[in-house]
């Protein structure tokens, strides 16, 4: 459970810290004290924390990101050393550690998003001189509560207040009352399958987008959810008609942006790949009327099919060897289900059958 100390006078709070550990000793297995002043100060102090625990290995001595996640890991999970072979532990809360961690001079309490712990044998101390650390909180837990504490729901309305670079209190201020507050507090009456597809269409409005971002939105419905390479995206035809979709270049990278921003999708960069829930891309399929299904579904369609690196010769598979086949090949696979489900209720026309026969043809080898 997280305390506040915030005073003015910096001697005054560290004072009230350093007394609650010296008197609370005997109720906690372990005591960390951690600078909290910078990203450097809490990085050394993690580093500090898994050395004394013990919980780094040779090889990985020095790095800041592993010593900050085994750390983490131990909150969750805090097993005390197995010390003498005579104790035996045989009650399972005696086998955990309680720990008290006290945060002191975090004076930007943003910055111990990364380091904050997670676990139900802890306790946290912040110490602070920032004056609003307090008030988010219990804002934060109000708004909470207003939309029935579903975690979907509060992880949706964070992204979309840090999007905005809004307080909690304002962003409260500017929408308490109004409908989507409203329409989420009904997702606690929803079973958890509906929670979830109820929040994502009530909290991102995919007609709020702008028409390119609809229209990569729509075109990603048809993919394999879980690795869309860019380039794929990138073969915008110039024969779209009336079809919105990013052209190439600054203006894909601009649409890529929006839709960044709302977290409903990941970027992945060392594949330059996206990837999203397919929870998410059934909301947005859903969303679309027949003739945008139509018309995106074709132009899925003819995308992978530019993407496609066609042999020269006909009777070979040279083109197998090229990784943009391995990249194109599952959303050829998604097409051709979606094809031939039951439930898809439009035609494509003669161009696009004939592209997608071609692409079943290469992609059946």
């Amino acid at each position: 459970m997280p305390c506040y100390v915030r005073t003015a006078i910096d001697i005054n709070r560290n004072f009230i810290a350093t007394y609650y550990a010296f008197t609370r000793e005997s109720d906690f297995d372990a005591i960390f004290w951690v600078q909290a002043d910078d990203l450097m100060k809490l990085n050394k102090s993690f580093e500090d924390i898994a050395k004394a625990l013990d919980l780094i290995e040779e090889g990985d001595q020095g790095n800041k990101a592993i010593s900050r996640d085994k750390v983490l890991e131990w909150f969750c999970d805090p097993r005390k050393r197995e010390v003498r072979a005579a104790a035996k532990l045989t009650d399972v809360d005696s086998a955990l550690a309680k720990w008290l961690i006290i945060f002191d001079n975090a004076d930007d309490i943003n910055i111990l998003r990364e380091f904050w712990p997670i676990g139900s044998c802890g306790s946290i101390l912040v110490t602070s001189r920032d004056p609003t650390a307090k008030l988010d909180l219990a804002t934060a837990l109000s708004l909470a509560n207003r939309i029935g504490n579903v975690p979907l729901a509060m992880s949706q309305i964070a992204t979309r207040i840090r999007r905005n670079a809004m307080t909690i209190e304002e962003f409260l201020h500017r929408h308490g009352n109004n409908s989507l507050i409203i329409e989420l507090n009904k997702v606690q009456s929803l079973p958890p399958q509906e929670q979830y597809r109820h929040t994502l269409a009530t909290v991102w409005g995919f007609e709020n987008f702008s028409p390119k971002v609809q229209g990569l939105i729509y075109t990603m419905v048809f993919m394999d959810p879980d690795n869309i390479a860019e380039f794929i995206l990138q073969q915008g035809s110039m024969d779209m008609g009336n079809i919105p979709y990013p052209k190439p270049g600054e203006e894909y990278q601009r649409a890529w942006e929006e839709l960044y921003r709302t977290s409903l999708v990941q970027r992945k960069k060392e594949t330059k790949s996206l990837s999203w829930h397919p929870e998410v891309q059934e909301v947005a399929k859903n969303k679309m009327t027949d003739d945008q299904q139509q018309k995106y579904y074709e132009h899925t369609i003819d995308i992978l099919s530019r993407a496609w690196l066609y042999a020269d010769d006909p009777f070979t598979r040279e083109n197998f060897k090229q990784n943009a086949c391995d990249d194109v090949l599952s959303h050829i696979q998604s097409i051709f289900r979606i094809y031939k489900s039951p439930l898809t209720n439009f035609y494509i026309s003669t161009p696009s059958a004939k592209k997608l026969v071609k692409l079943l043809q290469e992609a059946g080898w």
